[in-house]
């Protein structure tokens, strides 16, 4: 009987030493694919605003791939942007602050990822824009010449509140046709 009682305590640390490698190894995959991701979208955006920018007058949608776990993908025009001016987002505002280069921001609930993305540019006040970060995003960049404007989507939560409030004539503070593109993107504001 203790023979026996020896061998399957045997086998269940054997299974839970597997079961620990296991998961182990899997966690190190998928923070190497999300490293890989973020890389990648990095090296996508520079190059397609670069590109894209060169060329006055030329306007792309490109759909890029976001690592996981992120919230919030934000873009910060440096060149405009005041500090004061970031609401709720201290990490943000504490690297304009701080004249730390970073104009491209990934944002979960403890911690962040962050690059700088040469010559673009945001319209409007407050020269910063957040949105959703699941999985994939679709950014319109528009040529310049020297530089590429990068023109979001809108964002519903903004689009909603603008709504309820009857503030969407200011919508167009964002960039030129935000008011429009909430009525046929997300029937707000109509």
């Amino acid at each position: 009987m203790t023979g026996k009682i020896i061998i399957y305590m045997f086998v269940l640390i054997i299974v839970a030493v597997i079961l620990v490698v296991g998961f182990k190894a899997f966690a190190d995959m998928r923070n190497r694919q999300n490293a890989a991701l973020l890389l990648q979208f990095q090296s996508e955006l520079k190059a397609d605003v670069a590109s894209i920018g060169a060329e006055y007058g030329s306007l792309s949608v490109e759909k890029y791939s976001l690592p996981s776990g992120f919230d919030e993908l934000c873009f910060v025009y440096l060149n405009n942007i005041n500090a004061s001016d970031i609401l709720n987002r201290s990490l943000i505002r504490n690297s304009v602050r701080s004249n730390v280069q970073m104009n491209v921001f990934l944002l979960k609930k403890n911690s962040f990822e962050s690059f700088y993305v040469e010559t673009f540019e945001l319209f409007g006040y407050p020269y910063i824009f957040c949105m959703p970060a699941d999985g994939s995003v679709d950014l319109t960049i528009a040529g310049k010449g020297r530089s590429a404007v990068i023109k979001t989507p809108p964002n519903e939560k903004y689009c909603w509140k603008a709504q309820n409030a009857s503030l969407c004539d200011g919508l167009n503070v964002f960039f030129e046709g935000y008011k429009q593109d909430c009525c046929s993107v997300t029937g707000y504001c109509c």
